[in-house]
């Protein structure tokens, strides 16, 4: 059985993103950078090379990262669509946290601009996708690295030297396996209460 998301099908996957997706726009986005990727993967099944396993890597990667952000913004603000399948006292721990780290724009608060490793924090903090030792929050720690390589410099040393032994086969098949769990997850557990409109 295949873990990654099945992309010949965009329908399929943007009738699952707005089930749980806050931000309509967000979603539109994200929806948008799944038809990158699919053309990416059309690419690199007609190329037979691994030269697109950075591109898709990253796609992927900031795929993941604005579901998360989403996810945090909808925790952070909803009142009637909180993640039914959080923990009373975990969701009104985390909605206080959220709240705490909020940043002045102007006349009014908005939520801080977390980075992709302060998600990952609080992700593995509230044991969101898994309990605090789980594979996924190493992954997604590894993912945001190889994200980060998108500047070329390697400024701050962050896995191999060579980029070709950074986007590896293995790698990109690691990060299909968590988006495809991630996705999963949101799917089953973290759906807005969308009411049946026929009743």
């Amino acid at each position: 059985m295949t873990q990654k998301l099945i992309l010949s099908d965009l329908s399929i996957i943007k009738d699952q993103l707005f089930k749980f997706v806050w931000t309509f726009k967000v979603g539109d986005n994200i929806l948008y950078n799944f038809e990158i990727l699919r053309e990416l993967y059309n690419a690199k099944g007609i190329s037979k090379k691994n030269t697109l396993n950075k591109p898709i890597t990253i796609t992927i990667v900031s795929i993941i990262e604005a579901i998360l952000v989403d996810f945090i913004e909808r925790i952070g603000i909803a009142t009637t669509h909180k993640p039914a399948n959080i923990d009373p006292s975990i969701l009104i721990n985390l909605k206080k946290e959220i709240r705490e780290d909020r940043v002045k724009k102007g006349n009014y608060y908005k939520r801080k601009l977390y980075g992709f490793k302060e998600i990952i924090k609080i992700l593995r903090k509230y044991e969101l996708f898994g309990e605090k030792g789980d594979e996924i929050y190493v992954l997604l720690n590894i993912f945001s690295d190889m994200r980060n390589r998108v500047h070329i410099e390697n400024y701050y040393d962050l896995l191999e030297e060579d980029e070709i032994n950074v986007f590896t086969p293995s790698r990109l098949s690691e990060i299909e396996r968590v988006l495809y769990l991630l996705w999963n997850k949101m799917v089953s557990d973290y759906q807005r209460p969308w009411k049946n409109i026929n009743n």
